[in-house]
């Protein structure tokens, strides 16, 4: 995690959406509610989806540099 403008950015971003679900003053504003947390736990499983398939992913290309996978899933 050495792309301290990415890390930065991944951190504003959730501030933006935490202050856009939570803040009173947006939540009358824009007519929103405040996000339960079992709503929240519904993306936990596709997180860890995504962060196992890319470590597969990224195992499987070490395993066998210029393989298949690094041709299809490596830009």
């Amino acid at each position: 995690m050495g792309n301290h403008v990415l890390n930065f950015a991944l951190v504003v971003e959730i501030v933006i959406a935490c202050l856009l679900c939570y803040v009173p003053i947006f939540e009358k504003t824009l007519r929103m509610y405040s996000v339960k947390f079992l709503w929240w736990i519904y993306g936990v499983p596709f997180g860890l989806l995504i962060f196992c398939f890319d470590e597969v992913r990224r195992f499987l290309i070490r395993r066998n540099p210029g393989g298949w996978v690094e041709q299809e899933t490596y830009y």
